[in-house]
């Protein structure tokens, strides 16, 4: 049996506890989080999978060679580059973090920031570029996958970095018993994952090298380019955060840790900027603040932004009930509760940013019960949210870090899925959060014209 995941965090606490997996090294990078992130993503994500995850993104064999060339070029040509010392800041997100706004496709969450700021900043994105986008200050934005390759193959010729993991055969033990993970063929993922980090850590020391930081924003700290950031970071002392981009409760493996070493670990950040009181009180909960390493009451930028703007947009005179959605399709209970719903109300589904896909199949799900024409998508989708909560109804969702955002804004919010109820369990006394995990339309329903009933909610 599969198991949950409060489970499985038990199971990575348990780990923490008993095997000294704090001590785990290739070279001097302290490798556990990355083995944590990819054990809990391996997971629950290989039932999902049918591609190997090593072969996944390869190109032809032509391809990866021009585009190696070209990835060496630019490692040279920074690696000649004067040393800039203007720029002071850096900050570093992936394309999922980006929204189009005023025609330039902008990192919602560093855009707020960085206009508040006088000085001169570096911007990085750890994907690649979009070439049917327009970026802000394309002459300050470097794209990571660009130097990728190039590190991967210098990487090879550099000194073997020796891998020290005292516990391992313990750790599998662990594996086998509680799970059905394949330990041999996770090993070899994972040893493949340490050895990119590892090339990673040279691009961002080369790039620290030739600029002044004195500050370096990161958004999700666990993705491997932005261990090799912190890492990089962390070893000249540079102040280094990761910006809250989603929940941060005690059910998500890489902002919960047990028995944390009192000195840190040096591939995390040093400080983490929470949106909300209750994310900062989890992540207190484990870290020591003797080691340099805080949490912060940062607030949300984008949303603090958004309340600040005025945007030409009509909505419409009903009452908006939003769905963001996180899979590829609507339950069935969602899609009776839609049929059901009164016409004085109008449902808005938020597709998932990372999961484009899944628009053709609500699309046609919202068609076979004909609902189409009566609910909204494309604006839901592309308004940014914040925007879209402050003109909202009910928010719904199962477990989003949406779910913080309606919160901030003291929106009336459903949460219809236990794991949601687990993550927000600290928020649950707010008298706007309810909960509906028994999936039936009736009750739900019920539900949303309650808390109208009660008077929570203007006209």
């Amino acid at each position: 049996m599969e198991l949950n995941r409060r489970d499985f965090i038990e199971l990575l606490n348990d780990i923490e506890s008993t095997i000294p997996v704090y001590d785990w090294k290739f070279g001097e990078i302290d490798i556990w989080p990355l083995v944590k992130r990819d054990l809990f993503f391996y997971y629950y994500k290989k039932s999902d999978t049918k591609q190997d995850p090593q072969s996944a993104g390869r190109k032809s064999f032509g391809f990866n060679v021009f585009a190696l060339i070209r990835s060496l070029f630019r490692i040279f040509r920074l690696k000649c580059q004067s040393q800039n010392l203007s720029i002071t800041k850096m900050y570093c997100g992936y394309s999922a973090h980006r929204v189009n706004w005023e025609g330039r496709f902008i990192n919602r969450y560093f855009h707020p920031i960085i206009n508040n700021g006088n000085d001169d900043v570096l911007e990085l994105e750890y994907g690649i570029r979009d070439q049917t986008k327009i970026y802000p200050d394309q002459h300050r934005l470097l794209f990571f996958e660009d130097y990728r390759l190039g590190f991967l193959l210098l990487n090879k010729f550099r000194k073997k970095k020796i891998l020290y993991q005292p516990g391992w055969s313990d750790f599998k033990k662990k594996l086998a018993i509680s799970t059905n993970i394949d330990t041999e063929k996770f090993n070899l993922y994972v040893s493949k994952r340490i050895r990119e980090l590892a090339a990673m850590t040279g691009f961002f020391s080369l790039l620290i090298s030739k600029y002044n930081f004195k500050e370096i924003f990161g958004l999700c700290y666990y993705n491997n380019a932005m261990f090799a950031l912190h890492f990089a970071s962390n070893k000249v002392n540079i102040v280094n955060y990761d910006v809250q981009h989603g929940g941060q409760g005690s059910l998500h493996p890489m902002y919960t840790y047990c028995n944390y070493p009192p000195n840190g670990l040096n591939v995390l950040p040093r400080i983490f900027w929470c949106w909300d009181a209750g994310s900062r009180h989890n992540i207190e909960k484990w870290l020591d603040a003797e080691n340099g390493q805080s949490a912060i009451l940062g607030g949300n930028p984008w949303v603090q932004f958004q309340l600040s703007q005025k945007v030409e947009f009509q909505f419409p005179k009903k009452r908006i009930i939003l769905y963001t959605l996180q899979q590829d399709e609507l339950d069935d209970f969602i899609l009776e509760t839609i049929v059901n719903t009164p016409i004085e109300f109008q449902w808005w589904i938020r597709l998932h940013p990372r999961m484009p896909s899944s628009r053709s199949r609500v699309t046609e799900q919202l068609q076979n019960i004909g609902k189409i024409e009566e609910v909204e998508i494309d604006a839901a989708s592309r308004l940014p949210l914040p925007l879209i909560l402050k003109n909202t109804s009910v928010h719904i969702s199962k477990f989003s870090g949406s779910i913080i955002e309606g919160i901030l804004l003291e929106v009336p919010t459903i949460i219809i899925d236990e794991t949601g109820t687990e993550i927000y369990s600290h928020y649950l006394d707010l008298d706007f959060l309810h909960v509906h995990i028994e999936k039936e339309e009736d009750t739900l329903l019920r539900l949303i014209t309650t808390i109208f009933r009660e008077g929570r909610v203007e006209a």
